[in-house]
């Protein structure tokens, strides 16, 4: 019985660990995402500019 339940937590805790490793991102992903995210940001800002001026000349 404390066998079984040893063995149960064995796998429970590479489970964890896979979980984990999955998780994390490496340094280059978090660059790309930084990246993505300001660029996003960019495009949102030019398209509110495009639609001020796009009033303005109406």
């Amino acid at each position: 019985m404390e066998k079984e339940r040893d063995e149960r937590q064995d796998r429970e805790q590479v489970t964890v660990n896979s979980l984990k490793s999955k998780m994390k991102m490496t340094v280059n992903d978090k660059i790309a995402a930084t990246q993505c995210a300001n660029d996003l940001l960019l495009l949102t800002q030019i398209i509110d500019m495009l639609n001020r001026l796009d009033k303005n000349i109406i």
